[in-house]
């Protein structure tokens, strides 16, 4: 009877032991539902990844097409193709901010107007991606980033077919345009009081929410600033521009991919203009100073745009009055701030809206100011532009003394009626 009773027992055990196993083995995912849940997480990254690589894709598209016209119509068709590609994705790279390496030099003066388009067209990219939640939004926003870094380590290894190459921090720094993107869709997001974002975000203070469409438009009296300053300097120069558009001779089509690309580095100059009407000024020559009391450019390159820049001489004191058309665009910085708030809003959340404003335009002013500084080559090319922490300074005070006086008023205009 023990004897049988030990049997049943251990029959008993050895069942159990092999329902356990087979309820291991019934939990344990198969083959195909890895697979199936693998490609799942793929098709999540795919939307993402393909926006911010398409968006890469389109500027660079643009950058080869214009390289390849003057490939095609130039002495420089003779050279190899796939030379041209790679010299189109080094343009690009450069326009993303990116320091690239000559053999006899580095280049590092961004244009600017390349570099603003790609930040445009990025922006416009992540707007049509949006997410429907913030766990989509902000999944979309990290995935967009892989796809555009993952073009830029390609198009990083297509410039190995040209004469000159990015670095290895100018790699890194080429991320530049689609994060300073995701910045702005932030920035904009918050003055709209998106619903998707993340609670700390939403939750940020009025007074700072409504220093931001004051900045915008802070931003584009400046341009507008800039734009007025070039014009001037091209009616009054427009002999010396056409003079050396004629001494270089391009030809019809020469002459339009040359201005094709000077228009590239036209906000760039505009930056230096910026620079002139707030003190500092900038150097087109390593030897040269271009400012608000006399014009010393130096030994000039025979480009027709440089032809915007006066010729040697000292100016008279009363240029200096220069200096009030900053301060007239922080008067409408101000003036911006107090209508975000109606009559009766208090002095403290104007004035605390117009610091936000003004410090908005700072920034902003700053990283224009740096992507217009660097070298155009070697000799005295080697440190043109201006100085970025010099120059967003003093435009930045200008603007913000213009606010001040705004608000200043508005304070003794409430004091008289009460």
């Amino acid at each position: 009877m023990k004897s049988l009773q030990r049997r049943r027992t251990g029959l008993r055990l050895d069942t159990d032991q092999h329902s356990a196993a087979d309820s291991a083995t019934s939990r344990r995912p198969s083959r195909s539902q890895v697979w199936r849940e693998f490609l799942g997480r793929v098709d999540d990254l795919l939307p993402g990844l393909r926006a911010g690589f398409v968006a890469a894709l389109t500027t660079w598209s643009g950058v080869l097409l214009f390289v390849a016209l003057a490939w095609g119509t130039t002495a420089a068709g003779t050279a190899d193709f796939t030379a041209a590609v790679g010299f189109a994705s080094a343009v690009w790279m450069l326009a993303h901010g990116a320091a690239l390496a000559a053999p006899d030099a580095a280049i590092t003066l961004t244009p600017l107007g390349l570099w603003l388009v790609a930040l445009w067209v990025t922006l416009r990219a992540l707007e049509r991606g949006r997410g429907r939640d913030e766990v989509a939004w902000m999944r979309f926003s990290l995935d967009f980033l892989g796809g555009y870094a993952a073009a830029i380590l390609v198009a990083g290894l297509v410039t190995v077919l040209g004469p000159v190459r990015p670095t290895l921090t100018g790699l890194l720094s080429a991320i530049g345009v689609p994060v300073g993107a995701l910045a702005l869709e932030l920035v904009r997001a918050i003055a709209r009081a998106d619903d998707r974002l993340p609670a700390g975000v939403s939750g940020m203070p009025a007074w700072a929410v409504r220093g931001i469409a004051p900045a915008g438009r802070g931003l584009r009296a400046l341009a507008a600033l800039a734009a007025a300053v070039l014009s001037i300097a091209l009616l009054v120069r427009w002999d010396a521009v056409t003079g050396l558009y004629a001494g270089v001779a391009p030809g019809l089509i020469g002459g339009l991919l040359l201005t094709l690309g000077q228009l590239c580095y036209l906000p760039t100059l505009g930056m230096w203009a910026l620079s002139v009407v707030a003190g500092p000024g900038f150097r087109a020559t390593t030897d040269g100073h271009i400012g608000l009391d006399g014009s010393h450019p130096g030994l000039l390159p025979m480009l027709p745009a440089l032809g915007l820049i006066p010729a040697d001489g000292e100016y008279p004191g009363w240029t200096k009055a220069a200096l009030a058309l900053p301060v007239l665009v922080g008067l409408l910085v101000g003036r911006w701030a107090d209508q975000e708030w109606s009559r009766l809003g208090s002095w403290r959340a104007k004035a605390l809206t117009a610091s936000v404003a003004v410090g908005l335009v700072g920034l902003a002013t700053w990283v224009l100011a740096a992507l217009a500084t660097g070298s155009a080559g070697s000799g005295r090319l080697a440190e043109v532009g201006l100085a970025p922490g010099a120059s967003a300074v003093a435009l930045t005070g200008l603007v913000a003394l213009g606010s001040l006086l705004w608000l200043g008023w508005i304070a003794v205009a409430d004091r008289i009626r009460h």
